[in-house]
């Protein structure tokens, strides 16, 4: 993948999940539970959670793709 291309799904997880803020926990990990916000930090910083939300992201569109439960727009 094109580092460009990684850096604009970052960019637009990062502002996704801040959207939702500081609100409510939004993901339970373990005992631990995430907020908009902290998601956000932990992509932007590269943490290994941030790069596993990452690569869950990718493989959650790649299975609806392949279930084309999405279509793909390209050159958007």
């Amino acid at each position: 993948m094109k580092a460009e291309s990684m850096e604009k799904l970052k960019q637009l997880m990062v502002a996704t999940y801040r959207k939702f803020g500081d609100e409510k926990a939004l993901l339970l990990k373990g005992k631990r539970s995430y907020t908009g916000n902290e998601i956000a930090d932990e992509i932007e910083n590269e943490t290994e959670f941030g790069i596993e939300m990452v690569d869950n992201m990718i493989q959650l569109t790649i299975n609806l793709l392949k279930r084309d439960k999405i279509n793909m727009i390209v050159g958007g």
